[in-house]
C-alpha cells in the first residue's frame, strides 16, 4: 500500500502529502479522508497494482482523462486539476472549514493564503 496513505485507524484515515524534493517540504500536509474516499479506493486497488503511488500515471496521461470526461459528459469547458482544485477549495471555504485547515490542505504559505483567501471571497460574493 502507498505509504502515503494511512488507512488503519478507519475513524480517522488521511493522506499525508509529501515530496521527494527537499525544496517543497513546506508544502507536505495532512488531508483528511472520508470512509467513502477509503471504500472507493478499496475499490479502486482491487483493479490496479498500487505499490508506492496512488495514481501511478503521468501528470499528462491524467490531463487526457480529464479531458475524456469533459467530453463524455458533453461540458463546454475542460476539467483540469486546478479547477478540481479551485472547485474544492470554494466549497471547503464556504462550508466553513477553518481557514488554517485550508490553508495548510492546499499546501500555500501565510502570505500565499492571504491574497488566496482574498481570491476565494471574491469567487462567493
Amino acid at each position: 500500500m502507498c505509504n502515503h496513505l494511512v488507512l488503519e485507524n478507519p475513524d480517522q484515515p488521511y493522506l499525508y502529502v509529501r515530496y521527494s524534493d527537499k525544496r517543497h517540504i513546506h508544502k507536505e500536509r495532512k488531508v483528511d479522508l472520508s470512509t467513502s474516499w477509503v471504500k472507493d479506493y478499496t475499490n479502486y486497488t482491487a483493479h490496479y497494482d498500487v505499490t508506492e503511488r496512488v495514481f501511478p500515471w503521468s501528470v499528462r496521461l491524467l490531463e487526457y482523462r480529464l479531458e475524456d470526461i469533459s467530453n463524455s459528459a458533453g461540458l463546454s469547458k475542460h476539467i483540469s486539476f486546478e479547477m478540481l482544485r479551485w472547485t474544492c477549495a470554494l466549497r471547503d471555504f464556504r462550508d466553513g472549514m477553518d481557514p488554517e485547515k485550508l490553508r495548510r490542505k492546499l499546501g500555500l504559505s501565510k502570505v500565499q493564503w492571504g491574497e488566496v483567501r482574498r481570491k476565494i471571497r471574491r469567487l462567493l460574493a
